[in-house]
């Protein structure tokens, strides 16, 4: 049975191995090396009460990665972080643990904040679809992007007035979409397919 750990600078140089040698990778390891210091030890906007993003092991072994890569962000003229999801992968006999892996992203990232998650084809569309991520439309064409938002005051003020109203609603918003994502969690588990980046 496998396990999700929060990814920490030890785990580097394992993870590298792993994203080195998954399927179809033709990039060494001294890349991913290189990116996971870019991502987090020289990112300007990252700090060690960030997570990094979230590892699946099994028995001690990586089998999955989800990476969050912080980035500042101007909203509503206030600068806060938000986070880029990034290099999701579960080798194949983890499928079934993949949904586990982007649902523990979710929740982490969304707590007062903003989650984009690159959707290069229509089977990640598919997932971040059913999880609620609102898509956008690139350049006209039919290709999206998906993102997150959980800031539910916020939502809720462009409908009404009233502060009581707001929280209200708010608070609607917020227990429908954790009931949502707790049952599509639980129901499409087995569902999971391979999703090439």
């Amino acid at each position: 049975m496998s396990e999700i750990f929060s990814l920490t600078m030890g785990d580097y140089y394992e993870l590298s191995l792993f994203l080195a040698n998954f399927i179809d990778e033709t990039r060494s390891q001294q890349f991913w090396l290189n990116k996971l210091n870019l991502w987090w030890d020289n990112n300007p906007a990252f700090s060690t009460d960030l997570e990094r993003g979230f590892i699946l092991r099994d028995k001690e072994k990586i089998v999955g990665f989800y990476g969050l890569i912080p980035l500042k962000f101007q909203l509503f003229g206030k600068e806060k972080i938000v986070y880029g999801g990034t290099t999701w992968r579960v080798l194949p006999e983890f499928r079934g643990d993949s949904l586990k892996l982007f649902y523990k992203i979710m929740m982490y990232a969304s707590k007062n904040s903003i989650l984009f998650h690159c959707t290069p084809n229509k089977d990640a569309a598919k997932i971040t679809e059913a999880f609620g991520f609102q898509l956008i439309p690139k350049d006209g064409n039919q290709e999206k992007s998906s993102f997150l938002i959980i800031n539910f005051k916020k939502t809720s003020g462009k409908y009404f007035n009233s502060k009581v109203l707001i929280s209200f609603f708010a608070l609607v918003l917020r227990i429908f979409q954790s009931f949502r994502l707790r049952i599509l969690y639980e129901k499409e588990v087995s569902n999971v397919r391979q999703v090439t980046w």
